[in-house]
């Protein structure tokens, strides 16, 4: 991953820098002359465009999204759809209306612009940056600071463009790689093929290429943004024993099961919470956790007033919501200690969710990691000090797509929820133990 910050009236220029892959930039530049033109008055956004025999072939190619020939699309509309999406057929059928309403060739508009801000000069062999065998393609941070610096002076009307997170195609709702718009941490910007991105921030060109994912792309923009840079790291959370040997139970997911006891129950089948109650589960690892100085469960549920009322109900097949009450209770008396929160069911009841557990957990003293009240808290440890040892404990869950674009489960921006195992995750552990040289570091 590649990342800078810069100044729009003041470019900082690597002396090295490295081309990434072998795709190239005319996804963006193919944007950037449509909005020279309607600038000049030479396009008109309600513009319209006649889908041909050959960009409706481009359907069976991957990324593409699918026009049927003969179908008009107006300038607006397609505008959209190459912001949120960067499909290679709708930046062919921009480059259609262009060479119909301008009478000149979008590709020769965009060599222009290679040619005179000094551009890679393979960044840009088709409009639509694919992968070109006969003509390889690549690109540097410098080519999208010199790109971003261009965009950053369009006219202030245009901005909305490059701020819209949803669109409607075909029955579809396309959502854009980002939430910062949403959030109004940012005036605008771009992002393409899901790990790339530039954001205009007032004076400000923030670039991030090349992430892993989507999470790591957005998450590094808000570093950047929130300019992060930590220079001392602290758990927030400990326990400390005065003697040397100390022994630790960790039970796996824990969950007392009202959403299968609610089935159970219609079912009129024998149920454990309803026949025998909250304590029944832990019978057999009882004698375990009384034998252990410290014990750790991972809490596979959320803590809510009311486990049937979910706002993902219909989205996610299980959604897992504990009494707060009756769970917080039963993990006091059985002793556990410490629960990891940083699971794939963190979010199934929202922000009131995660705010409803960890404010449950607190009442009770009971000591938690992998969620928090903040984004920050969500990836603080937990300190274990024994008179011959310091450990700290850490808690993420795995990057999965859905549980990122669909479910809200990850701890980012302005949303709470599981800490991920993330570039900056593994980063934070790193200076943690530099920190800590002596301490031993344990991810759950």
């Amino acid at each position: 991953m590649n990342y800078s910050i810069d100044t729009l009236n003041n470019i900082q220029l690597e002396e090295h820098a490295q081309p990434f892959g072998d795709e190239g930039v005319g996804n963006l530049l193919i944007l950037l002359v449509i909005f020279q033109q309607l600038e000049k008055g030479n396009l008109l956004v309600d513009d319209a465009v006649v889908v041909s025999e050959a960009i409706a072939g481009e359907k069976k190619n991957l990324n593409c999204l699918g026009f049927e020939q003969g179908e008009e699309w107006l300038l607006s509309d397609l505008i959209q759809l190459q912001v949120l999406t960067g499909a290679p057929d709708c930046a062919l059928l921009l480059a259609k209306l262009f060479r119909e309403q301008v009478k000149k060739s979008a590709q020769k508009a965009m060599d222009a612009f290679v040619l005179e801000n000094k551009l890679t000069e393979n960044c840009c062999k088709n409009v639509s940056g694919r992968r070109k065998k006969s003509a390889p393609q690549s690109y540097t941070i410098n080519d999208i600071k010199r790109i971003g610096q261009a965009f950053s002076t369009l006219p202030s009307e245009y901005h909305h463009y490059f701020t819209v997170t949803e669109k409607s195609f075909k029955g579809e709702l396309l959502k854009g790689a980002s939430t910062f718009f949403q959030e109004k941490r940012a005036d605008f910007g771009l992002f393409w093929n899901k790990k790339n991105g530039f954001l205009i921030d007032g004076n400000q060109l923030l670039i991030v290429l090349d992430a892993e994912n989507e999470f790591e792309l957005n998450e590094q923009f808000y570093c950047l943004l929130n300019d992060q840079e930590e220079t001392k790291h602290k758990a927030n959370q400990g326990k400390v024993f005065s003697k040397s040997n100390v022994s630790v139970a960790i039970v796996g997911d824990t969950y007392m099961g009202e959403w299968y006891a609610a089935h159970r129950k219609r079912l009129g089948r024998w149920d454990p919470i309803i026949d025998e109650g909250y304590d029944y589960s832990f019978r057999e690892v009882e004698s375990m956790i009384n034998n252990a100085d410290f014990t750790i469960a991972n809490l596979e549920a959320v803590l809510v007033n009311d486990p049937s009322d979910s706002p993902l109900k219909r989205i996610k097949k299980f959604v897992l919501g504990g009494d707060k009450e009756e769970t917080t209770a039963v993990l006091k008396r059985q002793g556990i200690d410490l629960v990891t929160l940083a699971t794939n069911h963190i979010g199934d009841f929202g922000q009131a969710g995660v705010q409803q557990t960890v404010q449950s957990l607190k009442e009770k003293k009971i000591a938690y990691i992998g969620s928090g009240e903040t984004v920050e808290e969500a990836s603080q440890p937990f300190r274990l000090k024994t008179r011959s040892q310091e450990v700290f404990i850490f808690n993420a869950y795995w990057y999965k797509r859905y549980q990122y674009r669909s479910t809200n489960t990850y701890a980012i921006g302005e949303n709470l929820g599981a800490a991920c195992i993330s570039t900056h995750f593994c980063e934070k552990i790193k200076a943690f133990k530099a920190e800590h040289p002596n301490a031993k570091i344990v991810v759950i």
